[in-house]
């Protein structure tokens, strides 16, 4: 059935039963380089903009070691997501030396001014014109309020005020949002589109869609968000939503409260196809929806991954309320017997903010993860305990970190706190290989090196909500933490600057999430930290004396 003026044919893509493999499609043609290490993966955490900070960094050492390249996906939570999608569909005019910046893997030759006749691109004051780094300077919390109250006030529903300053501030600089009514699909690449998706609509055209640049190789792409039920059974009162420039979807079955009503859930469909409605049968998993008035886009995308921001806005002004986005969904299980209906979506650090979860589904051998958390590591004394980020205990099957109790396990015990039960079903590593995930984020930090962990063969437990099957993967953990082999090294002036300007500086790197309008200097020093971490040669805190560079290019040869 060919799709009319009026409607699309899309595709499914079902998570069969009792089959939760990634089904994962790959485009007939990758990018400019065809990569070498197919079974890595990388996650960039969720935390605004100093998620996105440190994301450019790592980004940056991870292309300066050739391995951005080898990368077969990157996911992003949040902040993370802001800079993975830019990443991702930046367009060709923009070199990622610009976007990303240029790598200083010497400390010392860092500035905090521009001095004529220098290398400017060393200076911390300087970000070039279409540097990611300048993103955060077009936000914060106060700016987004006014605007939100601007926008209600000339009629624009709340549910669409948060990505609507998204696309606004995040993606408009870099040509990838002309207006709300001008939206512009999304897919991979101008294959992918020929092959999955004109096929079925002969009508469409690539240039309504942004696709990935052409003339460079870029990993897949896979945003995190949260969808808010209205009826499961259980524990699931957040259900997690993954994006992809191909499908996406909630990818486990989810039963409702009502026996006679389908299961939400069960797979992912066409991308362009979100917010759609009046989904038809047309063929062996094909659906004929009507065209959505809004078409979902990548603000839309990252809007929801970031939305802890507009619970923060709605809980401090009652004006705001109902800022979270709506859209249209429907199930890939059965979609003529349960019609869409609206749903309000959350961010996706909401429930795992690591991401770390949701990759474990794509069956990659390797994931390094990156916790660009603003949580430095600390110690209980008196408990004998290294202290975490909340959302790395429930990875293990632990409840997040309490004052007086330490780590609880939440298998045959109640939530410490109503906050922590969200995370509940979490779980996907064994509770006994937490304490070596501890253990060795401590002693590298202790050792003033990197906070590095690395996890071989680390056996992964099948998990319903997350779709993940049994079997084992090799991690390398990276934590947002004070480094001193890094900043010993900074000049003597870079680290006055810090001291003098201590309200900026005083949490260096572990900036606090809610502090949207980094400065230029806050951007830069996270960033050229993070890739530092990265690339670096620095062997203090690391085993045997391999250095971090090393480790990193040691996940990309791991079959």
């Amino acid at each position: 059935m060919a799709a009319s003026k009026d409607s699309y044919t899309v595709n499914l893509f079902p998570y069969k039963t009792n089959q939760l493999t990634n089904q994962r499609p790959k485009s007939a043609t990758k990018s400019a380089v065809s990569p070498q290490g197919e079974s890595v993966a990388v996650c960039f955490s969720g935390g605004g903009s100093r998620a996105l900070s440190a994301a450019m960094g790592q980004l940056r050492g991870l292309r300066h070691l050739g391995l951005i390249d080898k990368t077969a996906v990157i996911s992003g939570v949040s902040g993370g997501a802001w800079a993975s999608t830019v990443y991702a569909y930046i367009p060709e005019h923009i070199s990622d030396d610009e976007l990303l910046g240029v790598t200083t893997l010497a400390p010392n030759e860092l500035t905090w001014n521009q001095h004529r006749g220098s290398d400017k691109n060393t200076a911390l004051d300087y970000l070039p014109a279409n540097n990611m780094g300048r993103i955060p300077g077009r936000l914060g919390v106060a700016k987004f309020t006014a605007e939100s109250l601007d926008m209600l006030a000339d009629g624009v529903p709340a549910h669409e005020l948060w990505v609507r300053l998204i696309g606004r501030h995040v993606f408009k600089p870099y040509g990838l949002y002309a207006g709300w009514n001008d939206s512009k699909y999304f897919t991979y690449d101008e294959d992918w589109f020929n092959q999955h998706i004109k096929t079925n609509n002969p009508e469409m055209i690539v240039d309504e869609f942004h696709t990935f640049p052409s003339d460079r190789y870029r990993p897949d792409l896979i945003i995190l968000g949260s969808m808010i039920p209205h009826e499961v059974q259980g524990d699931f009162n957040l259900l997690p939503f993954m994006f992809s420039p191909f499908y996406s979807g909630v990818m486990a079955d989810f039963k409702t409260q009502d026996p006679s009503s389908p299961d939400i859930g069960g797979g992912g469909v066409d991308s362009f196809a979100l917010n759609s409605t009046e989904q038809q049968a047309a063929g062996d998993d094909l659906q004929t929806v009507a065209v959505p008035k809004h078409h979902f886009a990548l603000h839309d995308m990252a809007g929801i991954s970031s939305s802890f921001y507009a619970e923060v806005i709605s809980a401090q002004h009652a004006e705001l309320d109902g800022l979270l986005p709506v859209y249209n969904y429907w199930p890939v299980n059965q979609p003529q017997q349960n019609k869409a209906k609206k749903y309000a979506f959350a961010d996706g650090g909401d429930l795992d903010n690591s991401g770390v979860a949701s990759m474990l589904r794509q069956g990659t051998q390797n994931i390094i993860s990156f916790l660009n958390t603003e949580v430095a590591l600390g110690y209980d004394k008196a408990l004998g305990l290294v202290k975490v980020d909340d959302q790395v205990p429930p990875l293990f099957g632990y409840q997040p970190y309490t004052e007086g109790h330490g780590y609880v396990p939440y298998k045959n015990h109640k939530s410490l706190k109503p906050g922590y039960e969200v995370f509940r079903a979490n779980q996907v590593f064994l509770e006994q290989d937490f304490d070596d995930y501890l253990t060795q984020l401590w002693q590298a930090a202790q050792a003033g090196g990197t906070a590095l962990c690395y996890q071989p063969g680390l056996k992964v437990l099948a998990n319903q909500k997350y779709a993940v099957e049994a079997g084992a993967v090799n991690m390398l953990w990276v934590y947002n933490n004070p480094v001193k082999a890094w900043c010993k090294q900074l000049k003597f002036t870079v680290r006055l600057g810090m001291k003098l300007k201590f309200w900026l500086f005083n949490d260096f790197p572990n900036y606090q999430t809610i502090d949207l309008g980094l400065t230029p200097r806050q951007v830069n020093l996270l960033a050229h930290l993070s890739c530092w971490n990265v690339a670096s040669k620095n062997t203090q805190g690391n085993p045997d004396g391999i250095t971090n560079r090393a480790m990193f290019e040691w996940m990309y040869q791991k079959k």
